[in-house]
């Protein structure tokens, strides 16, 4: 009850960021067209769980961009569900209980699971049905029950569809299905050798695929923190056994134990509810609630509005408006959520500014990018005024609006 309510607390407290604003888009599309297909005609095919999860209950709920608690609760759902996942888990390999509830306290009030449970993506689904199939996987090993197999491949397949970063896992259990190291396993009753293996391989897979290191950090934390962590508090119990076994009672050891994990831990821990969580990890999250809040009080039906994401710009306006794309003008396409076509010159901005008046919306994890021609041309433009700003916790969730 504990890990569901800091996930639940002021959930819609916080102002949605990028990627959840995909999630939203997808979600509207898929009640608009029963499928997530984008305003540039191209299939969202990432996220399936927390998008179809997220059109439900904005079908129920409604949905209001300042207050998006509605897109979010399905991840809540999910990363409470975990902390029973990781215990049935742990309880399954090692028939422990100082185990399996150690893991699930560690889950519950970790800072990075609840701040990944309170977000319109699929980490928190993924992350259930890794585990999940982890779990039948091992239960198929020790029974030979069909039904056990048939739930391990539903649970997979739930967890590609909650997010690509499972299919890293695939290697790793269709190798274990082969005589060779499932017997190793069962004969020698290696528990610890198979965590050890699926989360080896699952990393050895992303490494060999990915393509964006950038986002690497995040893809190795989700979803093998949990596996990690059933893996960390069996083998921090089984050293404190060994060595203090002919000392002190089983009970002691295992608090012990306990109390080594919390000390180690504790600057990840959370167990003050909190409105905002700085999830970080390429995962810039700017103060859009005040940016367009600001926009959307003075707006004029004619004003014209310049964004770096259109996509955000429609979920707080209802309007798409004009693309500036971090990357070079020339070479964009249009963009993949909206099918809006990108302002491509800096004549064609000129033209804009000059026989228009709006408002322009830049974040600061772009910034960066645009410090060329087209932002020294927006700041030193006469014509245009700075009308909001916001550092926000790190420099890129800074965000700025420009009046013209």
């Amino acid at each position: 009850m504990s890990g569901f309510f800091l996930r639940a607390y002021c959930l819609g407290c916080q102002p949605l960021w990028l990627d959840e604003a995909y999630t939203v888009h997808a979600a509207h599309a898929v009640l608009d067209r029963g499928y997530p297909l984008m305003g540039s005609g191209s299939l969202y095919t990432n996220n399936f769980v927390s998008v179809y999860a997220a059109a439900l209950t904005i079908k129920i709920f409604g949905f209001d961009p300042f207050n998006p608690w509605v897109v979010r609760l399905p991840g809540v759902l999910f990363g409470t569900l975990l902390i029973y996942c990781v215990y049935a888990l742990a309880r399954a390999l090692f028939s422990r209980a100082d185990v399996s509830l150690a893991s699930a306290f560690i889950v519950a009030f970790l800072y990075y699971e609840i701040a990944w449970s309170r977000q319109a993506r699929g980490y928190a689904a993924l992350a259930v049905f890794i585990v999940l199939t982890t779990l039948f996987l091992w239960k198929y090993f020790e029974s030979r029950r069909r039904s056990d197999l048939a739930l391990t491949m539903v649970f997979f397949i739930l967890a590609a569809l909650s997010h690509w970063v499972a299919l890293a896992f695939l290697p790793a259990f269709v190798l274990m299905l082969h005589d060779r190291p499932r017997s190793f396993i069962l004969q020698s009753k290696k528990r610890v050798a198979y965590l050890i293996f699926v989360i080896l391989v699952g990393y050895i897979s992303i490494l060999l695929a990915l393509d964006m290191w950038v986002m690497l950090p995040r893809y190795v934390l989700f979803p093998f923190l949990p596996l990690w962590t059933v893996l960390a508090v069996y083998m921090c119990m089984k050293v404190v056994d060994l060595t203090l076994a002919n000392r002190l009672p089983k009970r002691v050891r295992s608090l012990i134990a306990f109390l080594i994990l919390v000390s180690v831990v504790a600057p990840f821990y959370n167990f003050i509810p909190r409105k905002a969580y700085a999830i970080n990890l390429v995962s810039p999250q700017p103060d859009y609630n005040g940016a367009y809040g600001l926009i959307h009080q003075i707006m004029r039906p004619d004003d014209v509005i310049i964004s770096i994401h259109p996509a955000l710009a429609n979920l707080y306006l209802g309007r798409y408006g004009l693309w500036i794309p971090a990357q070079s003008m020339s070479e964009r396409e249009a963009d993949f959520y909206s099918g809006v076509n990108p302002i491509r010159t800096l004549e064609q901005l000129k033209g804009i500014i000059e026989n228009s008046h709006g408002f322009i919306v830049i974040d600061g994890y772009v910034f960066k990018m645009l410090r060329n021609n087209r932002m020294h041309y927006i700041v030193d433009n006469s014509r245009i005024r700075l009308l909001f700003y916001s550092h926000g916790s790190s420099p890129s969730g800074q965000i700025w609006v420009y009046r013209f």
